[in-house]
């Protein structure tokens, strides 16, 4: 059971980044003439039309503002300590 979450969790964050890409550089529209990157996706994934502007918009947060360098002592688990 674990496998299978590790895979659908990695399979998900590999959409995201592949929806950010996509919607960065306007490959929906440009390139395939579709209104919007919205449009695309919901088109592709077969759902209704608000869940393609919403899993545009997450995929921007999980991709880009998601992704920013974090403080060095958060990465460890702890704060550093402090030197009286």
């Amino acid at each position: 059971m674990v496998v299978a979450e590790k895979l659908r969790a990695h399979l998900a964050a590999l959409e995201a980044a592949v929806v950010a890409e996509v919607h960065a550089r306007g490959v929906a529209k440009q390139e395939l003439a579709w209104g919007s990157t919205a449009e695309w996706f919901t088109h592709l994934a077969g759902t209704h039309r608000g869940t393609g502007h919403q899993t545009i918009r997450h995929a921007e947060v999980l991709v880009h503002e998601r992704a920013r360098p974090t403080p060095r002592w958060s990465r460890a688990g702890s704060r550093p300590s402090r030197r009286r």
